[in-house]
């Protein structure tokens, strides 16, 4: 065999490299390897013949080797594919807020769930098959960010508007609630129900656009909070009221208290049925909750869980009015039909009427003129009272020109029996300015029971009940809360334990007086106030209507402001 470099394989190097000077002048033909030997670490290399008979090497990898190989390949092709969006600025983003959101949350759920089904199934990428069925992916995600700052009633109605809008346009509305001043949504309800997956991400806001940016509606994720509420009040003012309706609304003058049967305006009567869609899916109170507003309606007494309408109802029962007696040929065609009316109404003997009265206290800055209300302040206690009376009329007294709250199945009390109010109120200051008003003197006046002692005695080195020698001094303001009501002190100096347990107590009043009391005054001026007209739903809040389609006014009346779908009430006319 030659042992010039023409011939060698090798024969592209250079003359003077370490290759040739190994070799030597006189470079011996290469001997062949023994089986087995030489290679690199595990590479096993062969000598011999080709099927041709020219000489041949071949090389074999041990399995384990080619394992290790692929392995490493497929780590580097991942690395190299994944890597720069892994560690990318944004991806470190999303990990810390997931870090922060499973740190603040503290073992609460999430405020939206999967179905029994696919209960398992966690947030992700890809659409699921379980047994022939798919859960699909979410293609389009609307985020909510409750905020930190605000009331329960105020982040409510936001997070109701923003349920409004997903369902317009086609969202799946999820609610990140990790932030939140009040707790967990789960902390009082049961979780929304969904029936997409989520994607993994679906809290951050750094990959969605926020609502009210340029051609939002086109993108498939967004984002909103409170923050966007010009933006969210623009969209439903342009996409969901009539202007001409609304305009009209501007130019009415109502005088010093708002009308029964102004509460809910003819003009926002689909927005509101929109709205209490929304609300069905968000207000279904958990186990707790609904075994305080059960045992909040039996020391009330308006009944032990039976349905308004029903005919035995424990809350609505009663006698005919009317049974015994005879029918009198004379009578005229509006005598038989004011009888045929009280033939159908019931009278209760068992108590007096319960009227809830919502005590949100003067607001001089709120402008009632917004709502047609003249030489008026917000929260002006005669106006509550002047409320008050038109409700024990309309609950003692009933006819056809002035009927009872309920269209099925109106119910009236004895004139004689004594109304009871129940105050709801945070502020013990003025609950005792609306005992000693003389208008009180009528009634029976009782403020809603707080949570019981025991449990608020685990908080006493934060509301200081008992001035113990071993009581460390006071942080902060919350041994005030209790008697009188600031939003600051309670997102400063309120552990969330004492915040999940009073809140559910005024959860649990709100819906009582909403849902099962005779009658209940608001101020709608407020969100609370707007709130409660909610919970009432459309019987609640338009009661009865005449033969032209108004309303004679529902079991929830506000006295200074009616329902309005925007955050601000200026917000309807632009």
């Amino acid at each position: 065999m030659s042992t010039s470099t023409g011939a060698d394989r090798r024969g592209h190097v250079r003359g003077d490299s370490i290759a040739q000077k190994r070799t030597g002048a006189g470079a011996r033909a290469p001997s062949s390897p023994k089986r087995g030997a030489g290679g690199f670490d595990g590479v096993a290399v062969r000598g011999g013949e080709g099927r041709s008979g020219g000489p041949t090497a071949g090389f074999t990898i041990r399995p384990r080797l080619a394992v290790r190989l692929i392995a490493g390949s497929l780590i580097l092709f991942a690395v190299l594919h994944f890597g720069p969006s892994l560690m990318s600025p944004s991806a470190q983003s999303i990990a810390a807020q997931a870090k922060h959101r499973k740190q603040a949350m503290a073992g609460s759920g999430e405020s939206w769930i999967l179905p029994r089904k696919w209960r398992d199934i966690q947030a992700g990428e890809g659409d699921v098959t379980l047994n022939g069925e798919t859960l699909p992916v979410c293609k389009r995600v609307m985020l909510f960010k409750f905020g930190n700052s605000h009331g329960f009633s105020s982040e409510m109605l936001h997070y109701l508007r923003a349920g409004v809008i997903a369902q317009k346009l086609g969202y799946t509305l999820l609610g990140d609630d990790s932030g939140w001043n009040y707790g967990s949504i789960t902390d009082y309800f049961l979780p929304r129900a969904i029936y997409c997956r989520p994607p993994v991400d679906w809290f951050s806001p750094d990959v969605a656009t926020k609502v009210g940016t340029r051609r939002w509606q086109g993108k498939d994720r967004v984002w909103l909070s409170r923050e966007q509420e010009v933006e969210s009040d623009e969209w439903v003012r342009d996409e969901m009221l009539d202007p001409n309706a609304v305009e009209e609304l501007r130019t009415r003058s109502l005088g010093h208290i708002l009308p029964e049967g102004e509460t809910l305006p003819p003009a926002l009567e689909d927005s509101f049925s929109d709205f209490s869609t929304a609300l069905r899916e968000v207000w279904r109170p958990n186990d707790h909750l609904a075994t305080l507003i059960r045992r909040q309606r039996m020391e009330l007494g308006l009944g032990g869980g039976g349905l308004r309408h029903r005919k035995h109802s424990p809350t609505w029962g009663g006698r005919k009015l009317g049974s015994n007696a005879a029918a009198v040929e004379s009578q005229s065609a509006e005598e038989e039909e004011e009888e045929e009316w009280e033939y159908s109404v019931s009278r209760r003997s068992d108590r007096g009427p319960v009227v809830g009265v919502h005590l949100a206290g003067d607001r001089p800055r709120v402008d009632l003129s917004i709502y047609g209300i003249q030489r008026q302040r917000a929260g002006n206690l005669s106006a509550v009272f002047e409320g008050v009376s038109d409700a024990v009329r309309r609950l003692t007294h009933s006819s056809m020109a002035s009927p009872s709250y309920s269209r099925s199945r109106p119910t009236i009390f004895p004139p004689t029996a004594t109304p009871t109010l129940v105050a709801l109120t945070s502020n013990a200051t003025l609950f005792s300015l609306f005992t000693s008003d003389s208008s009180a003197v009528s009634y029976n006046v009782l403020r809603t029971s707080p949570p019981p002692y025991d449990e608020l005695k685990r908080y006493n080195d934060i509301l200081r009940l008992e001035l113990t020698p071993d009581l460390a001094a006071p942080k902060g303001s919350a041994n005030k809360l209790l008697r009188e009501w600031d939003q600051a002190v309670w997102n400063r100096d309120v552990p969330k334990p004492l915040k999940v347990l009073l809140t559910q107590y005024f959860l649990r009043d709100l819906t009582v007086l909403s849902q099962h009391a005779d009658a209940f005054v608001v101020s709608g001026a407020s969100p609370t106030g707007r709130l409660a007209i909610l919970l009432s739903g459309e019987d609640g809040a338009i009661g009865p209507r005449d033969f032209h389609g108004g309303s004679f006014g529902g079991r929830v009346r506000s006295i200074d402001g009616f329902w309005v779908p925007t955050g601000k009430a200026k917000a309807l006319y632009g």
